[in-house]
């Protein structure tokens, strides 16, 4: 893996813009994706890019600044593999995977096996012109997940390290203070199963788990303790299905959302699981999304969630095969009940388009391409959701290296 800033690129450009507020995003970029999903005609090639993060700041006048740094990432992971600190100038990175040396040739008979990660690194944002690594942390085996927590003071990861899967992490002045780490609690004598995501109560009291293997979501709360600060179980995991993957809980703290992804469509669920503080947690709603559930958001005031999908029968057939992939967007409802109601599906053209997120205002979502139809670059691409829940494509759009697999309006 890489931990040495190698160089960074500082561009200016234009792009048609009608808002006149300054808009700043931060894009990460997997370069094995990049030149493994055969964006070019041959068979096979060298590396020709690296990893790498980059601000892109749009002013006023419409001029884009550009400013990029190397390190590694990689897109075969969560789509929580980065944190913002609350006062907006440090991203926290998770490397779970390595690169591939620089002499690794390419092909479409791609291995996928890229060397393990262990590393979270913390990177200070705060000027453009001036991205520097200011602290990394080995944190264990293939880190998945990492959230900050609603106070802004520390962070949580999930890792691949057997009764240490959930690690809690200090933080002072952004940078890595002291370091916890906590055993899932639930076990099986048919093998090990794995934290995979985390998600953040917003009283900060508790944490949602996604344990892979187990086909559930358990839920922790704080115990103080003369010997410090532990993680309890709190109630019985909530099962989800053939495999769960991302959460989140709603604004309120009443529901955690939660996907199960499966190969048949009609298992692949967003479900809505009412949180109770005592344990008594339970399944309000199921509703059906569109094939191969990716990520998901949910809008600011809660009511609104929408769902990427991938309607490829194989997840990565657009990489392997060289086509267009075939996305939708699933937007639901939820209501006071815990209730999901399906309210829209629309198609969406574009290859490999990794990570959706709504806006601040919640009016806009915003996705990241690692190819955008027939060019050989990313792209950072906004929608507008109307009154009836359509949606309609903006003509904000910024190109981003090829390989993107995240992006956040800061």
């Amino acid at each position: 893996m890489r931990f040495t800033l190698l160089f960074s690129i500082f561009c200016f450009f234009s792009v048609n813009v009608f808002s006149q507020e300054i808009a700043k995003y931060l894009v990460l970029s997997d370069a094995d994706t990049a030149l493994a999903a055969g964006l070019q005609k041959e068979l096979s090639q060298y590396r020709t890019q690296s990893d790498s993060l980059t601000i892109i700041q749009i002013d006023s006048s419409g001029t884009v600044i550009k400013n990029s740094i190397v390190l590694s990432n990689s897109m075969i992971s969560n789509a929580k593999s980065v944190a913002i600190s609350a006062d907006k100038t440090t991203a926290y990175i998770l490397q779970s995977r390595g690169e591939f040396p620089d002499s690794m040739r390419y092909s479409t008979e791609l291995d996928w096996k890229l060397p393990i990660g262990n590393t979270l690194l913390a990177v200070d944002i705060s000027d453009i012109t001036d991205l520097k690594i200011i602290d990394t942390i080995n944190v264990g085996k293939s880190p998945s997940a990492v959230v900050l927590s609603p106070d802004g003071k520390s962070l949580a990861v999930t890792v691949y390290e057997k009764h240490s899967e959930i690690i809690r992490i200090l933080l002072e002045d952004n940078r890595f203070k002291y370091v916890f780490r906590h055993p899932h609690a639930v076990y099986s004598k048919k093998g090990n199963i794995r934290a995979t995501d985390i998600s953040w109560h917003p009283s900060g009291k508790y944490f949602a788990v996604t344990l892979k293997e187990d086909k559930t979501v358990a839920f922790y709360k704080f115990i103080e303790t003369t010997y410090g600060t532990k993680l309890a179980l709190l109630g019985a995991p909530v099962e989800i299905g053939r495999l769960p993957t991302n959460t989140e809980f709603t604004p309120d703290g009443r529901y955690c959302l939660a996907i199960n992804r499966d190969n048949t469509e009609a298992k692949n669920e967003l479900i809505s699981i009412k949180f109770d503080e005592n344990g008594n947690h339970s399944i309000a709603s199921r509703q059906q999304t569109g094939r191969n559930p990716r990520y998901f958001d949910i809008f600011p005031d809660g009511k609104k969630i929408v769902v990427l999908n991938q309607e490829d029968p194989e997840f990565f057939a657009t990489i392997l095969n060289d086509s267009t992939s075939h996305f939708s967007i699933s937007l639901f409802d939820l209501n006071e009940n815990g209730t999901l109601t399906k309210a829209e599906k629309s198609k969406i053209a574009g290859t490999n388009i990794q990570s959706i997120k709504f806006d601040k205002s919640g009016k806009k979502i915003l996705l990241s391409y690692s190819q955008y139809q027939e060019s050989e670059r990313g792209r950072i691409q906004s929608y507008r959701i109307d009154d009836d829940n359509k949606l309609h494509k903006m003509d904000v759009e910024v190109e981003t290296p090829q390989g993107t697999h995240f992006a956040i309006k800061l």
